[in-house]
């Protein structure tokens, strides 16, 4: 590995960590950047407190290596938790070490599966990707990059946040219709694309927002107050802010408030949210007073407390996390994916509980469900990949029926299976069924080779997807059923809590149905780490058997089942 040259340890760029001075830096504050197309941008964000040169000034035309990309980042957003190393190519004493590890422990920087690469110059795909994550900007389920004359070179793992990052107006290429994804970013451009993606930084005290906001607004400091504000990109309210108050009044977020410090405590009065509104760290307190209205609401962190007011509404509340809720409003439908949950107050319109996961209780610990209105599902019943914590793995339900009066399965014929694609007839919805670009790099009976990187990237690490589509004709009636079950190559079998009476809409990305045929979409795995090398797995045979079950409450009973094969075996994994 080579060594940093020492001038570098000051970074070029580098960024506060204390709270930075409010208000745009003065014209000639940065006389290198005079008639420079990036300086306006390098203004704002010195004036912020954000960018600093060194004795050679910001030197907007020079690359950007990685690890000063990181430190960028990392400083902007506030992050502070640490992953375990597990790069081969960072020892951990480097200076940037903090930042590489802050990144990944955020879920932003990945690595190529074995190493940082720290020091090398950060091309323009990788920092756009980086960008959207941070920025909690979701990738484009089928991205379309037709209107860039390269957009064909982007990576199968970055084409959706390009996509997406270009369609917010955040990135517009180099010119003439150009991404120029593989060469290398400047400092002007990492600054400019900063600038256009946050059209507001909240990063003083008690600072207050109101009137449009035509882009992110990023929250990085407490006492934070939003009124009659318009804001058409996300709120984010950043671990910078750290434990911070955050008043949202009269106003209308339509994208997602994505909450990803600790400790906040958050108040919405007269205020939608159109979007998602997500607790992503632990002991945050959400209050939703009069008039205010949240789409969807998703727990992931522990310790949330959620107190909905009389005239305060939820469309879905998505606990995957133990959370504790007083609703004295409205919750259309709560989806409980995780033990530990409390609801007091009005009970949701429905409640699914998944699989295995206890009900929830009120403070007392009395159940406020019963077989009447629980509904068995949730988002964690997606079939997931081998590992997924959601799937019953011991085989239970599976008995066969041993009545007088049991009937032998039905042996359905024209599953269509693909793993590159979407089945005939089917769009990419986030309610029907999703297409998952980062899985499908490889097609059934195919060949050819796959880097480490590719399948690093491959649904968070060697898993690929399978989309099939069953008719719903039997010989005589129509397939029903209330659970699915799957074995790979002979292994024990998982099953799902998936009927066949679920609506087309309510699918949650993985499942649909037509008139004619059910749709699913699966995640397997075809590779494992061993060593910081993925490998194939099983020699990349991979024999399915599904089955379609009936349940009556005691008993689970096969009515139809099918069988297929999935060869990756022409595939193979680099060791480079």
């Amino acid at each position: 590995m080579r060594k940093i040259p020492a001038a570098l340890l000051a970074l070029t760029l580098t960024v506060s960590l204390t709270a930075p001075q409010a208000g745009a830096a003065k014209a000639d504050s940065l006389p290198e950047l005079n008639g420079h197309w990036s300086q306006s941008a390098f203004q704002r964000w010195h004036g912020y407190g954000i960018v600093e040169g060194d004795d050679r000034g910001m030197r907007p035309d020079d690359a950007m290596m990685v690890s000063e990309f990181a430190a960028l980042l990392s400083r902007t957003m506030g992050y502070t938790e640490q992953a375990e190393n597990r790069y081969a190519d960072l020892k951990g004493d480097e200076w940037y070490a903090p930042y590489i590890l802050q990144l990944t422990a955020a879920g932003i920087l990945e690595g190529d599966g074995v190493n940082c690469n720290a020091t090398e110059l950060m091309s323009r795909e990788r920092a756009t990707v980086l960008f959207a994550r941070a920025l909690g900007i979701r990738p484009s389920q089928v991205p379309d990059l037709s209107g860039f004359v390269d957009g064909d070179s982007a990576a199968a793992w970055s084409a959706g946040y390009i996509d997406a990052m270009a369609k917010a107006g955040i990135i517009q290429g180099v010119g003439n219709h150009t991404l120029a994804l593989s060469a290398d970013i400047t400092r002007a451009s990492v600054v400019t694309v900063l600038d256009n993606a946050v059209a507001e930084y909240a990063n003083q005290k008690n600072a207050q927002v109101t009137g449009d906001v035509d882009g992110i607004l990023l929250v990085a400091a407490d006492g934070v107050t939003v009124e009659e504000a318009n804001v058409t990109g996300g709120v984010l309210v950043t671990p910078k802010a750290g434990e911070a108050t955050l008043t949202v009044t009269g106003s209308t977020l339509e994208g997602d408030l994505l909450v990803g410090t600790s400790g906040a405590d958050l108040t919405l009065t007269g205020t939608e949210v159109r979007g998602e509104l997500a607790l992503a760290g632990d002991g945050n307190s959400l209050t939703l007073g009069k008039g205010a209205q949240a789409a969807q609401v998703t727990v992931d962190g522990d310790e949330n407390t959620i107190a909905v007011g009389e005239e305060a509404a939820i469309g879905t509340l998505t606990a995957r996390a133990a959370v504790a809720v007083d609703n004295q409003g409205a919750i259309d439908k709560a989806q409980i994916q995780a033990g530990g949950v409390v609801l007091d107050g009005a009970k949701p319109g429905a409640i699914e509980v998944a699989e295995g996961v206890d009900a929830p209780t009120d403070s007392e610990g009395n159940p406020v469900v019963d077989d009447s209105d629980q509904v068995p599902g949730g988002e964690d019943q997606t079939p997931g990949g081998e590992d997924s914590e959601d799937e019953d793995t011991d085989g239970e339900g599976m008995e066969e029926d041993t009545e007088e009066d049991a009937q032998e399965p039905v042996v359905l014929s024209g599953v269509v299976v693909s793993t590159h694609e979407l089945p005939d007839g089917v769009t990419s919805t986030e309610t029907g069924l999703s297409f998952d670009e980062s899985t499908a790099l490889v097609q059934n009976g195919g060949s050819g080779t796959l880097t480490q990187a590719q399948v690093a990237a491959m649904g968070g690490g060697g898993e690929y997807t399978v989309y099939f589509a069953v008719p719903q004709a039997l010989t005589e009636g129509t397939l029903q059923f209330d659970k699915i079950s799957r074995a790979i190559n002979g292994g024990d079998p998982t099953t799902w809590s998936i009927s066949s009476q679920t609506g087309a809409e309510e699918g949650s990305g993985w499942w649909t149905k037509s008139e004619d045929h059910y749709f699913f979409k699966w995640g397997a795995v075809f590779a494992q780490e061993a060593d910081g090398l993925y490998q194939m797995t099983d020699g990349g045979i991979y024999d399915y058997t599904l089955s379609f079950l009936k349940s009556d409450g005691e008993t689970d009973s096969v009515v139809a089942t099918c069988a297929f094969r999935i060869d990756l075996s022409g595939y193979t994994i680099s060791e480079e």
